[in-house]
């Protein structure tokens, strides 16, 4: 199974419910799953926002090295489950990719059913509030959809 989250600029939000999510995996030892992140307007090979990667540090998690990508036709038809983190995002793709409809999601469902704002030029604590609203998602996203 392949899992896609996408966000705008693939520096903050889908990279931390990527990071999140394949360390998960990691540590639950499933090999079953590919996680892989991409933005809507990414600038490739932009790095982690500063927020972010310092989110992922409070739970352990290294992302020095994680470089952005821009959405593609590719990166939708391998994925499975295409997670988007706004309403707008998923018309964005939708529009570009009707093909993968079927597979496009909003990630709040799996949360709070709303969209996840995005914590770019916010403090620590902005990307921390955003990380935990992530978390809960990907949680719940595990727990409901990843189930072996």
């Amino acid at each position: 199974m392949r899992i896609l989250f996408v966000c705008s600029g693939n520096t903050c939000r889908s990279p931390m419910a990527h990071m999140y999510l394949a360390d998960l995996m990691k540590k639950l030892n499933r090999t079953d799953v590919e996680v892989a992140s991409a933005g809507t307007a990414a600038f490739p090979g932009d790095e982690i926002s500063r927020g972010a990667a310092n989110a992922l540090a409070t739970d352990g998690i290294e992302a020095s090295g994680f470089r952005s990508s821009r959405v593609s036709g590719e990166s939708v038809e391998t994925a499975d489950i295409i997670l988007a983190f706004t309403e707008s995002h998923r018309r964005q793709l939708l529009h570009a990719f009707p093909q993968v409809h079927a597979k496009v999601r909003l990630i709040g469902e799996y949360v709070n059913g709303r969209d996840v704002s995005d914590p770019f030029g916010g403090d620590d604590d902005v990307y921390l509030q955003t990380y935990r609203v992530i978390k809960s998602a990907v949680d719940n996203l595990v727990a409901t959809d990843l189930q072996k």
